[in-house]
């Protein structure tokens, strides 16, 4: 598990100046237009992201026929990409919510709360987004998920318009505060179901 886990972190490694890049300029426009939010996303999309990319690299250089060729077994493989994605995510809401005090601290526009809750609320988003796009790139690999990926952006967003345009409301700031206290549970669990399924899914597929 941990030499899997270290082979992602050096396939990352190849991304790096892209992704330093990508964070300077954010961080940047974040300082001068004191637009914090835009930045948080911007590095939980990366690390949410940067899974993809060492699936896509893997899949290039066959590694998955390779690593069951020795004493990896497939549900390591599909456990040490969970593992990796969340980690990620985990340092992403770190970051996020470092910045997010220290935009906080000199801005005083935004309180510590909101800046943690909004640290937390957008790793949380990006863990949801972990447990739907993995067993698709498991079942129908990097290139065809991706398009099923775009799918899950898409279709969400295309209900909300559609329910705003109703007149439907969004839920208030209350509403969301207290969906905050649950939503741990519920993410747990959608990692719990989504990597049964993508083992599954690994279990049946031939390499």
């Amino acid at each position: 598990m941990k030499g899997l886990l270290i082979k992602d972190l050096l396939a990352m490694k190849k991304q790096g100046k892209t992704i330093i890049a990508l964070l300077f300029f954010y961080i940047i426009y974040a300082v001068t237009f004191k637009n914090v939010s835009m930045l948080g996303m911007v590095i939980v999309l990366i690390c949410a992201m940067m899974p993809i990319t060492t699936l896509s690299y893997d899949e290039k250089c066959k590694w998955d026929s390779f690593a069951l060729s020795t004493t990896v077994s497939r549900k390591t493989l599909v456990l040490s990409k969970y593992i990796f994605s969340i980690i990620l995510i985990l340092c992403a809401i770190v970051i996020v919510a470092l910045l997010s005090s220290l935009m906080v601290f000199f801005s005083k526009e935004l309180e510590i709360v909101d800046a943690l809750l909004m640290s937390a609320g957008l790793g949380g988003i990006a863990l949801v987004f972990l447990t739907l796009t993995l067993p698709l790139l498991f079942k129908f690999g990097v290139e065809k998920g991706r398009m099923l990926m775009l799918a899950t952006f898409l279709i969400p967003s295309m209900i909300i318009m559609l329910f705003s345009n109703f007149g439907f409301s969004l839920p208030d700031e209350q509403v969301l505060r207290h969906m905050s206290y649950v939503s741990p549970i519920i993410i747990f669990f959608l990692i719990f179901i989504s990597i049964k399924v993508s083992i599954k899914i690994v279990h049946k597929k031939e390499f």
